[in-house]
């Protein structure tokens, strides 16, 4: 067991917050190398990040530009015009190439931004094998045999048949994580059938 401190303010949406790394990025770089992640990360999407502020700063002062640049075509003279049309259509391709920009731009800081896992604080570097015991409580039991996790037993015992349910779903995947749960609480979800094959179905007021 090892005390971390997990910063839920660093993540919004399943992504980290932007705002938090700008004015922590020693404490994301930090998290990434506790977690044997690639700490690098961090200075690749902050530098993305530069580069989609400087993008929309440009895209949206063109399209400024754009606007005031309308108003002296509808006061100019028709002798005035052609010129400026002209100008307005170049102009015009610039704003659509600054628009292009930004969006690339906003798209690499999502890549990156779904890179960086959660920010610890606290925990040792390394994997499960590296935790630090800061306290046993009771005697562990000792068993003449090997025991069994919970998704064997429930096998076992017949309360679990994780081969009927894929076989029900398909394809579709259920993990241990999900099937335990569920099972141990006695809301097996029931299977119903239509011409287009078997359907999920839950218990009413037993959601997740």
């Amino acid at each position: 067991m090892t005390s971390a401190k997990v910063w839920p303010c660093a993540r919004l949406s399943g992504v980290i917050d932007l705002k938090f790394l700008r004015e922590n990025p020693d404490v994301v770089r930090a998290s990434q190398v506790n977690r044997g992640e690639d700490p690098a990360l961090v200075d690749q999407l902050l530098a993305a990040d530069e580069q989609r502020r400087a993008a929309i700063v440009k895209a949206d002062q063109l399209r400024s530009e754009q606007k005031a640049f309308g108003k002296k075509i509808g006061q100019a003279s028709p002798e005035e015009r052609p010129a400026l049309l002209e100008g307005s259509n170049e102009l015009k391709e610039k704003v659509k190439a600054a628009g292009e920009e930004a969006a690339a731009a906003e798209a690499k800081v999502t890549e990156l931004q779904y890179q960086l896992s959660n920010v610890v604080e606290g925990a040792p570097a390394g994997g499960e094998d590296d935790f630090i015991v800061l306290e046993e409580v009771g005697e562990k039991p000792q068993f003449d045999f090997e025991p069994k996790d919970h998704l064997e037993l429930g096998e076992t015992l017949g309360l679990i048949d994780v081969t009927v349910r894929r076989n029900a779903f398909g394809n579709q995947r259920f993990s241990e994580e999900r099937i335990v749960p569920v099972a141990m609480q006695g809301q097996w979800p029931d299977v119903e059938t239509s011409e287009v094959g078997p359907r999920r179905t839950e218990v009413p007021g037993h959601r997740d």
